[in-house]
């Protein structure tokens, strides 16, 4: 990596030909966790400047975790023609010395383990594949306030598949359009298949981290998975590790066992997202078995290995009643939720079995 110094701006270039630099006048907010951001104001991508268009001062409003948060960023000097997102950029912004202090080196080396997956995606990946899985264009790291930072730059999308439910609701949707929901999960479903066969075990799949643009009137949406810091290289020799995944989207085994290797896992989750889908519940339906205190770790736990065939008919007897699906229909979706959720690991659908079952395929998908 070679660092040059020039008016205003640090540059460094990167792989390809590609410069990243940012502007020098920052503003400093603190995330939900307290932990400390400064954004830069302008960045620059090769001859193309970018300016922060998020709202700073709307902290709920932005997408964020215990160590990190999102910003976008819009492109200076625009025709008005050109789609907006195509102009547009989605900065992840981790602060390395909060993960250094908190996991030690082993929790940075991780977040920068995300940046090889991404960099692997864009170059050994198929478009198919590229088509379900975030555009990653580069990174950049600085340091600010004694703080270390690490900008991870992104495609930007609309937004997650937990925005997309809520705004179904507030348009007074009882439901969203059978074809949108199949066609939605069969991205995520092709997405997973790709990391699959990259020995990638996704490990974190929830409504937040599939991303969707809004476009109402077309049944193909674009559909992508975002972030990668969960993630767990079957191929690799590793130690058991715990509280990757988010808790109500766990699977027993990685409750009980720990267990992080098994492409199963992911087919856990998959269940839980459909379910999410077909009944406009914007959290785990896991959540609803019980009232729970939101950090109560051990309850949700619990109602997850206690988890009843009783609790998912009732699940499926509510979207039966939505779509008022045929019998045909109840059949095979009976089959594939029933196949996804199953406790016993041995016996839980893989991928090639949800894509064998026959409610994803009533309707015509595009690929």
């Amino acid at each position: 990596m070679i660092i040059v110094f020039f008016y205003k701006f640090r540059i460094v270039y990167l792989e390809k030909k590609m410069l990243i630099s940012i502007n020098k006048k920052f503003k400093k907010i603190e995330n939900r966790s307290k932990k400390s951001f400064y954004i830069p104001e302008k960045l620059k991508i090769n001859n193309d400047d970018y300016v922060c268009n998020t709202n700073l001062k709307q902290l709920d409003e932005i997408p964020q975790g215990g160590f990190g948060i999102v910003i976008f960023y819009k492109k200076i000097c625009i025709s008005k023609d050109n789609d907006d997102n195509n102009n547009s950029i989605a900065v992840k912004f981790l602060n390395l010395s909060a993960l250094r202090e908190k996991g030690g080196n082993r929790k940075v080396k991780k977040a920068e383990f995300e940046i090889k997956i991404l960099e692997m995606i864009k170059k050994k990946l198929n478009e198919r594949c590229k088509k379900r899985l975030i555009n990653y264009i580069g990174n950049y790291k600085f340091s600010k306030n004694n703080n270390d930072y690490l900008m991870i730059i992104i495609e930007k999308m609309d937004f997650d598949l937990k925005k997309f439910i809520q705004l179904e609701k507030s348009r007074n949707m009882e439901k969203i359009d059978l074809k949108i929901v199949k066609n939605i999960f069969y991205n995520v479903v092709i997405g997973l298949q790709c990391l699959h066969n990259m020995k990638i075990v996704y490990n974190d799949l929830k409504l937040e981290n599939i991303l969707i643009n809004n476009n109402y009137d077309d049944e193909q949406r674009n559909v992508k998975i975002i972030d990668f810091n969960c993630i767990f290289r079957v191929d690799k020799i590793s130690k058991v590790a715990t509280g990757c995944s988010t808790r109500s989207y766990r699977s027993p085994e990685q409750i009980k066992e720990g267990k992080m290797n098994d492409f199963r896992i992911d087919s856990w989750q998959l269940g839980l997202i459909l379910i999410c889908l077909l009944t406009m519940n914007p959290n785990s339906f896991i959540r609803s078995l019980k009232e729970l205190d939101e950090y109560k770790d051990v309850e949700i736990n619990r109602l997850i290995l206690d988890l009843k065939k009783k609790d998912l008919k009732r699940e499926i007897s509510k979207i039966k009643k939505l779509y008022k699906l045929n019998k045909y229909e109840l059949i095979n979706l009976k089959k594939l939720i029933y196949g996804l959720l199953r406790k016993d690991l041995s016996e839980r659908y893989t991928i090639n079995d949800i894509l064998m079952n026959k409610f994803l395929f009533d309707d015509k998908i595009n690929d």
